[in-house]
């Protein structure tokens, strides 16, 4: 009777820990919700094809794939924690105007999944927010990094000069680069059939070979006009800028329009 006593003892202490747990994951992800639902965090690393899949140390489990790496923010919908998974979902997202108005922001395409696994569940929103900040950045000064940025996964500019600036490129012996086949992006069905018009503007690298090698939307239009403008604005190429006669890269601004005749 005792050794049965003891067995039901023990039994409701393995409950009641279990509602403990439940309980305690119910009000971080509460607080987590509070705290992010709704708001915009760039991520720290490129987007994979898929779900996000981070371990508990918040280091990505795996890696882009493609000529093209991706980076930006995603405006969060939905927060989900668990005892073994801490999920974030919401589209990827631009910015009309400037990233600090977050009213201005418009979504690129459909939700993204961020998972991260968890070795044990998270004790309170500190640990929870502490274990994000590997994963996302945290701090509003960093809005910027929410801006939509396409690097070319093959240029590896460590160790090289920093890209000169457009609008400095007409001194001390540089010429600017020469456009030698810039196709025109496609119009979305979406805008198409809504009649609908715009600009997006777009900073450029532009590489010794004159390759387009790094693209950041600047001011976006939605729609799915920015997609198809970064989709062409890759496959421009240029006779590259030169210094005294040698190749170099700049940066520069440039404007798609989109109109229909």
């Amino acid at each position: 009777m005792a050794a049965m006593n003891r067995k039901i003892c023990f039994c409701l202490l393995v409950l009641s820990f279990g509602c403990l747990s439940s309980a305690s994951a119910e009000n971080v992800n509460e607080l987590l919700s509070q705290e992010y639902k709704n708001h915009v965090l760039p991520l720290r690393y490129p987007f994979t094809h898929g779900v996000q899949k981070f371990d508990s140390s918040g280091r990505p489990l795996a890696a882009p794939t493609g000529p093209w790496l991706v980076y930006g923010g995603i405006y969060i919908r939905d927060v989900k924690l668990s005892q073994d998974a801490l999920q974030i979902e919401g589209p990827r997202i631009a910015f009309l105007v400037s990233p600090e108005i977050s009213a201005s922001a418009v979504i690129l395409q459909k939700t993204v999944k961020v998972q991260i696994h968890l070795d044990r569940p998270l004790a309170s929103a500190t640990e929870a927010q502490k274990l994000l900040d590997h994963i996302f950045y945290l701090n509003p000064g960093d809005l910027s990094h929410a801006r939509p940025e396409y690097r070319r996964s093959d240029y590896h500019p460590e160790g090289a000069a920093a890209p000169l600036e457009f609008s400095n490129v007409t001194k001390d012996g540089v010429k600017p680069p020469k456009a030698v086949n810039t196709p025109e992006p496609n119009y979305s069905e979406e805008a198409r059939h809504a009649r609908y018009q715009g600009n997006v503007m777009m900073r450029i690298v532009i590489d010794t070979s004159g390759s387009v090698t790094d693209i950041r939307i600047e001011r976006a239009l939605g729609k799915g006009l920015d997609e198809n403008a970064v989709e062409a604005v890759k496959k421009w190429k240029f006779s590259p800028a030169t210094r005294d006669g040698q190749p170099v890269s700049v940066s520069m601004m440039t404007e798609i329009s989109f109109n229909l005749r």
